[in-house]
């Protein structure tokens, strides 16, 4: 997932929500500029590869992310050999888990951040969810990288422009998107 790595050090404040069982760019990205970050992910195979893992400098957190604070049911993946839980229920879905969610100021709050300079989104649809409450709040990441879920049933193309749309209006610029249309990563170009 493309980002810029100008203006990022070890003090840099940096959020990867949606760890699942892949840390590569967080490795890459602590090994780069040395610098810490915070994962977040309540699915119990992510937070137990994340662990294994042992990573200096990434910190678990085994929370969800939402615009709400709480517990929500995580409803498991239909394919049992998948890792990505979600607060979005899908077609054919019979199980989840209670799992426990906080919106981003709270995690903010609770971590002593006043501002977030990369946050990194693969919260498998609650983007849709999320992105929206954050800009309301006023938390403006310096570069926001998002995997869009519009392949979901329950969203369409319409609400990932609609997402892009408001974060344009909130002086973001797209400086990368994948080839698939639904990663991308967005520079605020004002603080």
């Amino acid at each position: 997932m493309g980002f810029c790595p100008e203006n990022i050090d070890s003090q840099s404040v940096i959020y990867s929500m949606g760890i699942g069982e892949d840390v590569s760019w967080d490795e890459a990205l602590i090994a780069r500029k040395n610098v810490t970050i915070h994962g977040f992910d309540p699915t119990p195979r992510a937070i137990e590869y994340a662990k294994n893992r042992k990573l200096e400098n990434f910190i678990v957190h085994p929370i969800g992310v939402s615009s709400k604070n709480g517990y929500m049911d995580f409803f498991t993946p239909i394919n049992p050999s998948h890792v990505s839980h979600s607060l979005i229920k899908k077609n054919n879905t019979k199980y989840s888990i209670k799992v426990k969610i906080k919106s981003i100021d709270s995690i903010m709050d609770e971590l002593n951040h006043k501002k977030i300079d990369i946050l990194k989104m693969d919260i498998e649809g609650s983007e849709y969810e999320v992105i929206p409450d954050m800009l309301e709040k006023k938390i403006f990441p310096h570069q926001l990288l998002i995997e869009f879920h519009h392949r979901f049933d329950s969203f369409t193309i319409k609400n990932t422009t609609d997402i892009i749309d408001e974060l344009i209006y909130y002086s973001y610029k797209i400086s990368y998107i994948s080839k698939n249309k639904q990663e991308f990563a967005f520079i605020r170009t004002t603080e």
